[in-house]
């Protein structure tokens, strides 16, 4: 059961943290002639990558706690992150419609204005609820009966490539897609995208066969249920899609001309 005391105190701590940023940010030694709506959008993404971080490293511990038995092993740390889990994405929502407001100059509580929101990034806002009514399940034993907490972690793991997708916007945003910097993130950023996000998958299976059934990849997809099958589809089509528009911006942003 989630505490509404614990998360509503995160959310506060998430949003005083984005608060503290744009102040940060609005400082003239360090404003890098951003405006206000750039600001908020920057100081949105910071906190994207510091939460991504700690999502991955929650990960990378659940997973170093479990990798003895990737089934039935147990982490205390998966309820704790829930409630992080919960807040930030909650915050994320709203400070991104928040930004898109402030950007185009739109009243925040304006019906119109939610409607050009959800419209204009109907994929991310839809990830983004799906993981706030998603994580709560994650600590509710009556439907995983006490099993798979090692496959949660690497659900977490998965965020670790988010800071530097963070980083190239910013990057972005300041007028830094020339530097040796960006590139380096850039191709960063598609190698760990494809490993945590993609090529994770069918790995994460090897080792759950190999552990309890010493199977091949192809018998452990085979004695999958079929709405396994749909689930995992469906992520790895989202996973594919977001990594097609990765390479797709990385290929225009090195065709454009200079």
């Amino acid at each position: 059961m989630l505490s509404p005391t614990l998360l509503i105190s995160t959310a506060a701590l998430y949003w005083s943290l984005r608060h503290l940023l744009q102040c940060f940010l609005q400082i003239p030694a360090v404003r890098l002639r951003l405006s206000e709506a750039d600001v908020a959008d920057v100081s949105t993404k910071v906190l994207s990558g510091l939460h991504a971080s700690l999502a991955s490293g929650a990960g990378l511990y659940i997973m170093w706690e479990t990798m003895d038995d990737c089934i039935f092993s147990r982490s205390a740390a998966i309820a704790p992150f829930t409630y992080v889990g919960v807040s930030y994405m909650s915050c994320d929502v709203l400070a991104m419609y928040l930004t898109y407001c402030k950007t185009r100059r739109l009243s925040f509580t304006n019906t119109q204005s939610v409607s050009l929101f959800l419209k204009s990034r109907p994929l991310l806002v839809f990830h983004h609820l799906f993981l706030i009514f998603g994580y709560p399940l994650l600590v509710y034993d009556g439907l995983r009966k006490g099993m798979g907490d090692f496959l949660i972690g690497t659900l977490f793991l998965r965020e670790l490539s988010s800071p530097l997708l963070s980083a190239a916007k910013i990057m972005r945003k300041i007028k830094m897609e020339g530097s040796v910097l960006y590139q380096v993130n850039g191709v960063a950023l598609v190698l760990l995208f494809f490993l945590v996000r993609i090529a994770s998958t069918p790995l994460t299976l090897l080792f759950y066969s190999s552990q309890h059934h010493d199977w091949s990849l192809v018998q452990a997809l085979s004695a999958m249920r079929p709405i396994c099958h749909l689930m995992l589809s469906a992520e790895l089509t989202l996973q594919l899609y977001w990594f097609s528009q990765i390479l797709s911006t990385a290929s225009r942003r090195k065709t454009k001309p200079s």
